[in-house]
């Protein structure tokens, strides 16, 4: 009877989850078609995956051009910092409404959306305030502290090497003006910049952000499980913190290759779980990055091999679900207070 139960609530927690995505994913056509009334597109194509047990695939595009504003305004706190917010791309001409009510639109959402991921990281002490050149931050802790999950020689490579590769080609790529921009401006606002860099901005910037905010969620001292009003969201949208996990752990182990599974909080303050590809975020998919699952070799490889679920689960061992909480609290409080 038990296991009975936990199958249908795992089932009606990834229909609602699926369902949260779907509006969110709607939301996020509205901005293509927008987008296409207004931008030449390259037909370049970013991949993401949402994932609730079953794999539903959504793809964005990026677009070419020339010039990049990506924000007038830098580390926002509240929606309120956005009232004179203006979008960086063209304005479309009132001879298409359809295209300017979305663009109003944008106005509103992606302005809120950038505060919510400011609030996020900032609540994990990120810095995401800072801007290029950018650097490789030490870790909090030695690298032989998450021994046995995960051992020195892992993290030592894993951070020292590959890590500051990701800071050093993103730095390369940009030219010296794009300095001033954040990275998450970099992440949210990747198509606006020349089409020549845009490719090693989402490769690079997002290598450097999936790395960085993978560090903070981890460590020594970790609170093992959610608590407060993160383990009630948790509890109420996908039934317990062992469905959690175990759905966590599906969407890790269907990544084909290169990728991430994610906690993520969508636009309308439902967590959902995702998977991306190589070095993608779900910031795209206007979504807030709660909890990176890193599932390239390099993470596992030397500890596991290739007994990536046991990876997998020692890895969810290591997070400190507190500060996942934290980032849930923030980035909810600013997208509920801004609808």
């Amino acid at each position: 009877m038990n296991q009975k139960n936990s199958l249908i609530n795992l089932l009606l927690v990834s229909t609602a989850a699926l369902s949260g995505y779907r509006k969110g994913a709607a939301a996020q056509y509205k901005y293509d078609a927008y987008r296409s009334e207004t931008q030449t597109y390259t037909g370049t194509n970013t991949s993401t995956n949402a994932t609730n047990m079953n794999t539903t695939s959504n793809n964005t595009n990026t677009a070419a051009t020339t010039n990049a504003n990506p924000s007038s305004n830098s580390n926002p706190t509240t929606c309120m910092n956005y009232t004179t917010y203006t979008m960086p791309s063209n304005t479309p001409t009132g001879s298409n409404p359809s295209a300017t009510d979305a663009a109003q639109a944008d106005n509103i959402f992606l302005p809120a959306f950038l505060a919510a991921l400011y609030a996020a990281d900032e609540a994990v002490n990120l810095n995401p305030e800072s801007s290029g050149p950018f650097q490789l931050h030490p870790l909090e802790y030695d690298y032989d502290v998450l021994e046995p999950y995960i051992g020195e020689e892992t993290l030592r490579i894993h951070h020292n090497s590959l890590h500051r590769n990701y800071v050093d080609n993103l730095n390369n790529a940009l030219y010296p003006e794009f300095y001033s921009y954040t990275l998450l401006e970099l992440l949210l606002f990747h198509d606006r910049f020349p089409s020549d860099i845009q490719s090693q901005i989402i490769h690079n910037a997002g290598g450097h952000y999936n790395h960085a905010l993978t560090w903070k969620l981890i460590g020594p001292g970790r609170s093992n499980q959610p608590s407060g009003d993160f383990a009630k969201a948790v509890d109420k949208q996908f039934g317990s913190f062992e469905n959690l996990k175990l759905i966590l752990t599906e969407a890790a182990m269907s990544v084909k290759g290169t990728g991430y599974a994610w906690l993520a909080l969508n636009p309308y303050g439902r967590m959902i779980v995702v998977t991306t590809e190589e070095q993608l975020t779900p910031i795209p998919l206007r979504t807030v990055p709660l909890l990176p699952i890193d599932v390239w070799e390099h993470a596992h490889y030397l500890d596991y091999g290739e007994n990536r679920n046991q990876y997998i689960g020692n890895y969810l061992e290591l997070v400190d679900w507190d500060r996942v909480g934290a980032r849930f609290t923030a980035a909810n409080d600013i997208l509920m207070n801004c609808q």
